[in-house]
């Protein structure tokens, strides 16, 4: 016979194409009653989270965010039962039931469709989501098993299904801060930076990216996690975070260990396939913060075979022949944007500029070449970066003038209209003060650039 709570999810689900909030409170107020009468009885209480998160996943997620329901107490305990599976998947010796590891991922998934859906109809900062969905609890407990992770790896590492389930819970979270200081600055929220920053100067770490196969097209779970969501998170940040975590990677020291990934690796680049590409992609990714920011920047002048390494990379015969040809954003496109990034970041400082120039595998050609891209970011970094080093004939040599222009200015506009003067992550006044370098010549530039302030 079907329990009272699965009479309720039928209810739900027959009617899943049209039924609205205000029909649905009533219903998950009933389901919460239930729920608290039988959280007592273990031998149901799984199956009843499985038929309610089957049935809630199937919702139209427009309704399922409406603020009329999206503050109900059903979603306190089904966050609560998540807490709890991560708390039993911390223990030593005890292996996550097929219902535990389902109701994680499916978990997860749930909330992570409610904040795709809160993301794309802007409503991350008027929602009651975030009331239960910032919790305390709930991320001492992503910080714990986060934390233990970068102990005890050896736990983790062939456990694909759950690992999977939590680089999806930490991409999540990642992407609910996206646009929103208030989030990204939570407390609770930045309860996650510590361990994370702990993964990511771990032996663990750099162990499992120099045992990455150059022809392996493919990442474990666990691999994905350390060398693809952590870093992600760190690079990808924005707010108190960011700066925590590329600190403390200059801190421990983790220059060095990057250092030695790149001289064991860039000899073979043509022959690197998606997983160590992928992987390098994402170190790169947060080398070009540790060069973003003007207190760690001087970490890389005793570090400078880093500085070797993007020219490298940027001259590899792969990786220019591709950004050439395609209009997608893939590993290879990727890694060539992360390390353009890098040098242009460096640029700022101008005793980094100086060393740039005077490196051996320096070439001003690396970046006439990159500026014919296909990708706008890169097309666009080569041209700020040429806008430092050329001088006045060179600047009068180009070709396709009124293109690469008309690049800066669309950037130009739409950083201008950004809430936060960006436009891809570069700031309007870099934007501006490239566009001067590299359009001097041109007349009336002033009056030009003047009418975007």
């Amino acid at each position: 016979m079907d329990s009272t709570i699965s009479e309720y999810c039928t209810r739900i689900s027959n009617q899943r194409q049209t039924i609205l909030a205000e029909q649905l409170k009533p219903l998950f107020d009933l389901i919460v009653i239930e729920l608290n009468k039988n959280n007592n009885d273990n031998s149901t209480i799984d199956d009843d989270y499985c038929k309610i998160i089957d049935t809630l996943k199937n919702l139209h997620r427009l309704t399922l965010i409406d603020q009329l329901i999206v503050n109900n107490e059903i979603f306190y305990l089904i966050q609560n039962i998540l807490v709890n599976i991560l708390n039993k998947w911390l223990k030593d010796n005890i292996i996550l039931t097929d219902k535990d590891k389902y109701l994680f991922r499916n978990i997860v998934d749930l909330f992570s469709k409610m904040i795709g859906h809160l993301t794309k109809t802007n409503q991350v900062s008027v929602s009651n989501f975030k009331t239960w969905f910032l919790n305390e609890p709930f991320f001492k407990t992503i910080a714990s098993v986060l934390e233990d992770i970068s102990i005890n790896s050896y736990k983790y590492v062939d456990d694909d299904q759950n690992m999977e389930s939590l680089s999806m819970l930490i991409e999540s979270i990642r992407c609910f801060q996206i646009g929103n200081d208030h989030i990204r600055n939570n407390p609770n929220v930045l309860l996650l930076v510590d361990p994370l920053i702990k993964c990511l100067c771990s032996s663990t770490y750099i162990n499992t990216l120099k045992q990455i196969d150059i022809k392996s097209t493919d990442r474990s779970a666990f691999e994905d996690f350390i060398l693809g969501t952590c870093p992600c998170y760190g690079a990808w940040n924005r707010g108190k975070a960011q700066i925590i975590i590329i600190n403390a990677l200059c801190l421990n020291n983790m220059l060095a260990s990057y250092e030695e990934i790149y001289d064991l690796f860039l000899s073979t680049i043509n022959d690197w396939e998606y997983a160590l590409m992928e992987s390098i992609y994402y170190m790169t990714a947060l080398l070009r913060y540790v060069a973003f920011y003007s207190s760690t920047r001087e970490y890389l002048k005793i570090n400078l075979k880093i500085l070797d390494s993007m020219l490298i990379i940027l001259n590899s015969n792969c990786l220019l022949d591709n950004i050439l040809i395609t209009t997608d954003y893939n590993s290879e496109t990727n890694l060539t944007d992360s390390a353009i990034s890098f040098i242009f970041n460096l640029t700022h400082d101008f005793e980094m500029l100086t060393i740039i120039k005077e490196n051996s595998f320096f070439s001003k050609e690396i970046f006439f070449k990159l500026k014919n891209s296909q990708v706008d970011r890169v097309k666009l970094h080569a041209l700020m970066i040429l806008s430092k080093i050329l001088n006045e004939q060179d600047i009068l040599n180009l070709d396709h003038i009124d293109t690469l222009t008309s690049i800066f200015f669309d950037y130009l506009s739409r950083a201008m209209n950004d809430p936060c003067h960006t436009c891809q992550d570069v700031p309007v006044e870099h934007l501006l003060a490239s566009l001067k370098g590299m359009f001097s010549l041109i007349e009336n530039i002033n009056e030009l650039i003047f009418t975007f302030y």
